[in-house]
């Protein structure tokens, strides 16, 4: 089973500095995929892969994961606006009006980051965290109903009310249901 949870991201003002460094320069590799992805309409992942990686890689000094997956943001960046916005146009046609197209993307300066397992661990009480100088290891809140056997997928790194906070898409083993062994009753007087 496959759940999102919230964890707050503990950091001293030089890790709030890499951090915000590397936040600008991926979401600067985003903004220079974009334009390229939009005028020659390739929204594959491999296609902009094929075509950006090395340019990205040199221009904006990310590592090779961290390449990729700026690439990987755009691409399904767009796959999922253009999926958006055919749904809007069902109903703007149903109404009558004009439909909507697909116009070119642009990414926040400070928007999330999507890391994954080569470039972020989550630990018991502390996360290892890809940056541009090099990983630091941060503490981090985890919530009561945060799963003790958990593998972690995805996490994105997102700058909210002054804090870093990590979405992490975690897989749990599926747990079969037990039947209940008792019951729990109200009793009341009069029926």
């Amino acid at each position: 089973m496959q759940s999102v949870t919230k964890l707050r991201v503990f950091a001293s003002p030089e890790e709030r500095r890499m951090l915000f460094a590397t936040m600008e320069r991926y979401n600067a590799a985003c903004n220079a995929v974009s334009p390229v992805a939009f005028s020659e309409r390739q929204f594959s992942n491999i296609g902009l892969q094929k075509r950006l990686y090395r340019h990205i890689r040199e221009t904006f000094g990310l590592s090779a994961q961290m390449a990729q997956l700026a690439i990987r943001k755009v691409a399904g960046s767009y796959r999922s606006t253009k999926e958006a916005i055919k749904e809007q146009n069902k109903v703007l046609a149903a109404l009558g009006k004009p439909p909507k197209s697909l116009t070119e993307l642009s990414f926040r300066e400070h928007g999330a980051i999507c890391y994954d397992a080569r470039v972020l661990s989550i630990g018991w009480n502390r996360v290892s965290i890809w940056t541009l100088d090099g990983r630091i290891k941060l503490r981090y809140s985890k919530p009561d109903h945060f799963p003790a056997v958990a593998t972690v997928k995805q996490t994105d790194l997102v700058y909210r009310g002054g804090a870093f906070w990590l979405y992490a898409t975690v897989e749990t083993p599926d747990v079969e249901p037990t039947e209940p062994t008792g019951y729990l009753g109200i009793s009341i007087s009069g029926w």
